[in-house]
């Protein structure tokens, strides 16, 4: 620029203060002003009011600033804890109102006693539920609050408060959450209480992010892994991301893993790893829920827990029980599900399909028809693209 417009430079000398990227340099001037602030003026402060700048307000909370992270509530809140009794008959799973994972012994007792589980993503209707009930919770209980972070109620950040857990339990918040209208649909009442709380903190995560992580958000995931450990909520601020979806990318892409087919020595590997975790014999079929998978994953070096899982539940657990899958067995599986209501209680179908084919096997051939279906499903409905399938396999299948 001085060379074109004919001026002659005058000497100085330059200062490099700064060799990260632009982003972060704006980042590190709050941080740094925030640091400053305590012995310059003598102030701590205990909240930050900032912009969408995820950089920023996740930076300021992990430098060790006296100020509120932007996942926490104020400690001086203190929670109402008298009791408020519900107005609805609460369903037999979730009498306990725990979210926490039925033992086998508990889900076979409930079984007995007449109750329904659900297994399988959650549909459209459920999650508009969940959202209804939620925010319905919150409008009741914290209408004179509008700074408070909902999602904290969910586990979802840092909250200290020692009446947390006294307030949930006073106003019966997991099954107010779960609360179902029985006149036209009991969905989530065949739900878990630990799936529905799951998906609720699915559902109202503030970093919930559906688009795929890049390169760039792996390799920052990884190093604050490295930094943090597992504490995945903390890594997943480091990139703006959800603590369960950072795990699980960080798990598909840790290690170099193997894709496709499974070699007979992976197979082998898996049997013996099941039944080493699980204790029983390689032969026998234990409750898939309960198997501890990172640990198989530990003991098979080649494939990750989620294909282990997969490929126990979907093929092996079939194959021990000396079952095999025809083509045929779809039309089977459509009549059945003509027969039942949606959401599909899926062991129950296998118990109708019988056969030694497991629910999951069955779950996912039902899901690979449907995805084929999908615009005909939200055009016409469930009931009458399954009819349409009845008539169709029963054309493809008659015996001449």
């Amino acid at each position: 620029m001085s060379q074109r417009k004919g001026i002659e430079v005058k000497q100085h000398e330059c200062f490099k203060n700064w060799s990260g990227s632009s982003s972060s340099m704006e980042a590190d001037i709050i941080v740094d002003g925030f640091l400053q602030s305590s012995s310059l003026h003598k102030v701590k402060y205990t909240r930050m009011i900032a912009d969408g700048d995820s950089n920023v307000y996740i930076k300021v909370p992990v430098s060790g600033v006296h100020c509120q992270k932007i996942l926490q509530v104020s400690p001086t809140m203190m929670l109402d804890t008298t009791e408020d009794p519900v107005r609805f008959e609460i369903p037999l799973l979730h009498a306990k109102e725990k979210p926490s994972r039925l033992k086998r012994e508990q889900m076979a007792e409930m079984v007995e006693r007449g109750a329904r589980q659900c297994h399988g993503h959650f549909t459209r209707k459920e999650d508009a539920r969940i959202k209804k009930n939620f925010n319905r919770f919150i409008s009741r209980y914290f209408a004179e609050f509008e700074w408070f972070e909902p999602h904290l109620l969910l586990g979802i950040g840092s909250d200290r408060r020692a009446n947390t857990q006294a307030f949930l339990a006073a106003k019966h918040f997991y099954v107010r959450l779960a609360k179902t209208i029985v006149l036209w649909y009991s969905g989530l009442g065949d739900r878990q209480l630990y799936s529905v709380w799951r998906r609720a903190r699915t559902l109202f995560h503030p970093l919930r992010n559906k688009e795929r992580f890049s390169r760039e958000e792996l390799d920052s995931a990884l190093e604050a892994r490295e930094e943090h450990g597992n504490k995945w909520e903390i890594v997943g601020q480091h990139i703006g991301r959800s603590g369960e979806s950072t795990r699980a990318a960080v798990i598909w892409h840790e290690e170099a893993v193997r894709t496709g087919p499974w070699s007979s020595a992976e197979v082998a590997s898996l049997k013996a790893a099941v039944a080493q975790v699980s204790g029983v014999g390689q032969d026998e079929l234990p409750f898939i829920d309960e198997v501890p998978w990172a640990a198989v994953s530990s003991l098979v070096p080649t494939r990750n827990a989620s294909q282990c899982r997969s490929y126990w539940g979907e093929r092996l657990a079939t194959q021990l029980r000396g079952a095999k899958w025809r083509p045929k067995n779809i039309l089977r599986l459509v009549r059945i599900l003509r027969e039942e209501e949606e959401p599909f209680v899926w062991p129950q179908v296998a118990r109708k399909f019988g056969g030694g084919v497991s629910w999951q096997l069955l779950r996912r051939k039902w899901y690979h028809v449907r995805q084929r279906r999908k615009f005909h499903i939200r055009a016409y409905g469930l009931a009458p693209v399954l009819e349409k399938l009845v008539h169709t396999y029963e054309r493809k299948y008659r015996k001449k």
